[in-house]
């Protein structure tokens, strides 16, 4: 470099007889540089090779791994209920549509594929969209003949279009193993598939979608173990089909509850909710529809006006009900809602032993109508979100919790007697803030009666599970006489914000 240094300061640059020596170290410099490319290749493919060689390793670390998983180890009847689990779950779909547990499981390995196969249960649950372009006849071919003979859990959603009509054929084709069915159609009564066909084991039906007078019960006529019905439309009755529901779940917007009900001759549970427009025939003016074997009543909305959920109690009557859950999103205050529940009970004369509510109630309001259910075992009450309207029908305050205490009186209780000396079960949800939690500790603290003579001496049942959610940061401390109780069998539960 020296030479190339002074050769540059020359002021008469390179003399002649120096250029061979320029063109000599050119030609070295040249050799060393592909030697250095040579080797940096060499060490670069190296370098490729050994990560290559790493992840082989830790694949293998990973396989090695594998077999020491516990998993690897348990019995294949253990394993299959495991898959069992996983397979009933109807709602695990892919973007196409179409349940596939089964197929991941028996993808996993050979031991996997071979059990998913020899079990047909696994393969009974079949949930698929028919939408346009969606490719799904092998698969749903593959699970129809995976699951042998087994009974069939269905959910389904129908397009009238050429590849989905094909689909839908093949599962009507299966109609003697159908047990459970929730069926998406654009009208039942068009879907030509299913008329004279026979259900034999078909258990449960659900319909989501279906317009106005669109379904025609009469094409389940023929399904003699069909116990449970639900629909967001409106239903056609039939008398043989609606003869052996016990449980229905109905919209009222439908307009003709009352009629279906007076065909339901065994109807055990009923749910109405989802209302969209008042229903003529759900008035006050309407003679209340006596259901003497119903025993469970759930009343759920969140669109109607309060008017309208009011008119559905003043519509019935139900002797033997033992469970009864309302929920309303209505934020104003009305006290004829507590009025009208109360003439409900009064007018069913039945005696619950659960209630689940969620209204636009005061805590006075709630008091009043539990000191008419002694036999109440297990209460839920569910505060609604806090807004301006809601002020006023706040069932869950201080005075409310001080009233469930099983001595001590309180501004809303002042019986000698324990409210609701039954219970056993507590669930709140506090939307407020500012809860007293002193005050709750104590009422459920005294309400802890595990020696069973001396609770029946006293007239108060062992409270033994309690769930308590809040929207506000707790002190685990304010609610350490309770973790206390936990670890003595109260299945105490407390949901806080973090």
């Amino acid at each position: 470099m020296d030479t190339v240094y002074r050769y540059s300061r020359a002021p008469y640059g390179v003399p002649e007889q120096q250029l061979p020596e320029i063109r000599e170290l050119l030609q070295a410099i040249a050799k060393d540089l592909d030697g250095y490319n040579n080797e940096i290749f060499r060490l670069e493919n190296q370098l490729l090779f050994l990560k290559s060689q790493r992840e082989r390793a830790q694949k293998h670390e990973m396989a090695l791994r594998s077999l020491l998983s516990p998993i690897n180890h348990l019995p294949n009847e253990l394993l299959i209920r495991i898959f069992s689990c996983v397979c009933d779950d109807i709602f695990m779909t892919n973007k196409r549509g179409l349940l596939t547990a089964p197929f991941f499981l028996s993808a996993v390995c050979s031991r996997w594929r071979a059990l998913c196969l020899s079990h047909s249960k696994l393969w009974s649950n079949i949930r698929f969209s028919c939408s346009r372009g969606l490719k799904l006849g092998s698969a749903v071919d593959l699970q129809l003949e995976r699951s042998k003979r087994q009974l069939l859990t269905l959910d389904l959603s129908y397009h009238n279009d050429r590849e989905a009509s094909t689909l839908f054929q093949k599962v009507v084709d299966c109609s003697v193993r159908w047990q459970h069915a929730t069926l998406s159609l654009p009208m039942l009564s068009t879907v030509s598939a299913l008329h004279g066909r026979d259900f034999p084991a078909l258990e449960s039906l659900d319909f989501w979608g279906l317009p106005d007078n669109a379904g025609d019960l009469e094409v389940f006529a023929r399904a003699p173990k069909l116990r449970s019905l639900g629909s967001d439309g409106v239903l056609i009755p039939n008398q043989v089909v609606l003869a052996r529901i016990t449980h229905l779940s109905y919209n009222l917007q439908a307009g003709n509850l009352h009629e279906v009900l007076n065909m339901c001759h065994d109807l055990r549970s009923l749910s109405i909710g989802d209302y969209d427009t008042f229903a003529d025939d759900v008035s006050i003016s309407h003679a209340p529809t006596v259901i003497p074997t119903l025993t469970s009543l759930h009343i759920s909305n969140t669109r109607c006006d309060i008017e309208i959920f009011q008119n559905v109690l003043c519509s019935l009557t139900t002797p033997a009900l033992d469970i009864l859950a309302l929920d309303h999103d209505f934020p104003d205050y009305t006290p004829e809602t507590h009025n009208v529940i109360e003439q409900f009970l009064g007018r069913s004369g039945c005696t619950l032993t659960k209630l689940d509510i969620r209204l636009s109630l005061n805590d006075k309001d709630v008091v009043d109508l539990l000191q008419k259910l002694p036999s109440l075992e297990e209460l839920i009450v569910k505060d609604l979100p806090q807004t301006t309207s809601t002020l006023r029908s706040r069932p869950i305050t201080k005075a409310f919790v001080e009233s469930l205490h099983s001595y001590q009186h309180s501004t809303l209780h002042q019986s000698p007697r324990p409210l609701l000396p039954k219970l056993r079960s507590l669930t709140l949800r506090v939307t407020s803030i500012g809860f007293d939690h002193t005050s709750f500790v104590d009422t459920i603290t005294s309400r802890w009666l595990p020696d069973a003579a001396y609770a029946a001496k006293i007239g108060v049942s062992c409270i033994r599970f309690v769930d308590l959610t809040l929207e506000e940061v707790v002190d685990e401390a304010d609610y350490l006489p309770l973790t206390r109780l936990k670890r003595m069998s109260l299945g105490f539960y407390l949901h806080a914000k973090k």
